[in-house]
């Protein structure tokens, strides 16, 4: 019996389709609230995005695919690139050990930066959504919002995760948040869009676990520049409250 080449490619991509949906099924488990958000399309965009980065770090059991996909769930999906996770890029990137042995040490790693910026019991993200809801409603001036403030910005209302950046990684963030203000035509200088790429990852403009961030930056509708940052911010409270809700 001769197994030609396209019948093997074929054998692998059921296969994948298979892990796919099983992850899918895992995602909807470990993050039931995020996958509501997401939508099926949305966490499936994700798996699939997550099964091809992770077997290019050489994480080909399911353990280890299931724990990359978890990374991408709670530090967003281009946790790997991200300036504010250096350590997972650095263990990802390690060609002297296993990946097994890289596996073990992501999960203790992200397991200790999860408590100590989060909380053990997410309090800490509660207090940082209880400042955000304190905040007015309308749109901060042009002064409050300036991206020279964005360490002030962040310390006020989150920080535990102010302290785990250090000036270099958090000028990388601003950096990205200025180029891209640029491209969706937002007010230039703006630390609302660092501020959503510190809190949702710095891929967070077209992370498909966050369509609605998207979407306002993309709407043709919004013509104007602080328009589009106005409707962010709104986006950003409808956000908060229901992820404050439902953590309480």
């Amino acid at each position: 019996m001769i197994v030609r080449d396209s019948q093997v490619q074929a054998f692998r991509e059921a296969l994948q389709a298979k892990a796919a949906i099983e992850l899918v099924e895992h995602c909807r488990e470990f993050a039931p609230r995020l996958f509501q958000a997401a939508g099926d399309s949305g966490i499936l965009q994700t798996v699939r995005l997550g099964l091809k980065r992770a077997q290019g770090y050489g994480f080909e059991d399911e353990p280890q695919v299931r724990l990359y996909i978890d990374m991408m769930l709670v530090l967003g999906s281009d946790f790997d690139t991200d300036p504010q996770f250096s350590w997972a890029q650095e263990m990802l990137q390690d060609k002297f050990s296993m990946p097994h042995i890289r596996g073990i040490a992501l999960h203790s790693d992200v397991s200790q930066y999860l408590d100590r910026v989060m909380g053990p019991q997410k309090e800490h993200v509660r207090e940082a959504l209880d400042r955000f809801a304190d905040l007015p409603r309308d749109l901060p001036s042009p002064e409050q919002r300036s991206i020279d403030n964005l360490r002030g910005w962040l310390r006020r209302l989150f920080p535990e995760k102010s302290e785990e950046l250090s000036n270099d990684q958090l000028a990388e963030i601003a950096a990205k948040a200025v180029q891209q203000s640029n491209e969706f035509q937002l007010p230039v200088g703006s630390n609302i869009l660092a501020g959503v790429m510190l809190v949702f990852g710095h891929g967070a403009c077209d992370d498909p676990l966050y369509p609605w961030i998207s979407r306002v930056l993309r709407d043709p509708q919004i013509t104007s520049p602080e328009g589009r940052l106005r409707r962010l911010w709104a986006k950003l409270h409808v956000y908060a409250e229901s992820t404050r809700e439902y953590l309480s």
